[in-house]
């Protein structure tokens, strides 16, 4: 948030609050370090995807548009690159960026770029599949380690290749994505055709499998089992 009092407010609730914590879950490495060096013992619960997915990859698409699709999905707001965008628009003539998500910042008029603005959630699925490569172009700003983003899942569940700003998070990934740290990277990325993160439908189904909500909240289930156990 850029709302300073609502940055006041949680400055002021946070600590308290982790303080009385019997079980502290965070969704990112970067959180569990800071915690673990105050005491706690904290764990890593990441994003993940619905598992329904699989069953709604053969549904309705947008019509494909001419070119190499870069869709991003998700709200665009102070964090989101808009250096990016033109990095990849002027890459190559072939390139366009479809943004699917509302926008809180002025985006800048191309004829290779469309921004649709808020969809009904039942269209994602078919927005991401009419991608050739998903985007998450966030900016470069110290929380940028702190965000484990839920369309990084969606994406890879659809077997897209993914364009990724780099950070701690991102590295979990590893091969699965293709990240950057300059605008040159880039601009060299955004000039190949990049491959699909998954060989074989059996490569995409245990990905999705191992990072969906279910296998979360199994996690969690197994945590609060184990805390349930301990004598008062």
């Amino acid at each position: 948030t850029q709302n300073e009092l609502l940055k006041k407010l949680i400055r002021k609730v946070e600590p308290p609050l982790v303080e009385r914590a019997d079980l502290l879950f965070v969704t990112a490495q970067k959180f569990h370090d800071e915690f673990r060096a105050k005491g706690k013992h904290p764990y890593v619960v990441p994003n993940a995807v619905d598992q329904s997915v699989m069953a709604r990859l053969t549904g309705g698409t947008p019509e494909k548009l001419p070119g190499r699709v870069f869709g991003y999905v998700g709200m665009i707001s102070h964090w989101f690159d808009v250096d990016a965008v033109r990095t990849i628009l002027n890459a190559d003539p072939r390139n366009r960026v479809v943004l699917v998500g509302p926008s809180e910042i002025g985006l800048p008029a191309h004829p290779r770029l469309i921004c649709t603005g808020r969809v009904p959630k039942e269209e994602v699925d078919g927005w991401i599949r009419s991608f050739d490569i998903c985007l998450y172009p966030f900016r470069r700003t110290p929380l940028i380690d702190t965000i484990d983003p839920v369309k990084i899942y969606e994406y890879l569940a659809q077997n897209k290749p993914v364009l990724a700003a780099d950070s701690l998070e991102m590295n979990k990934f590893g091969p699965l994505i293709f990240t950057y740290r300059t605008q040159e990277q880039l601009r060299e990325l955004a000039g190949r055709d990049l491959p699909a993160p998954f060989a074989c439908q059996e490569q995409q189904s245990r990905f999705v499998e191992e990072n969906c909500w279910d296998s979360r909240m199994a996690v969690i289930t197994e945590v609060l089992n184990k805390l349930d156990r301990i004598d008062p």
